[in-house]
């Protein structure tokens, strides 16, 4: 570890076997977590994940997404 990263995954990034995970933690501008059952914003950021979800699987070069617009 000389550059202070773990060396976990390493080798692993070019392949798709496995099970991997991505968590994301969404807060508002007041720092309220978006997901809470009464959150104003609770289904307008559900369905943003569900984009991002399907964008993610059906993204083939992610050195794409780096290229997208996202407003």
């Amino acid at each position: 570890m000389p550059n202070g990263n773990s060396r976990l995954f390493e080798g692993n990034y070019a392949t798709r076997t496995g099970h991997w995970y991505i968590i994301l933690t969404i807060y508002d501008k007041d720092i309220k977590n978006c997901l809470v059952d009464k959150h104003p914003l609770k289904e307008k950021t559900i369905q943003y994940l569900k984009d991002l979800k399907q964008e993610y699987l059906t993204t083939q070069n992610y050195e794409e997404l780096l290229l997208t617009k996202k407003s």
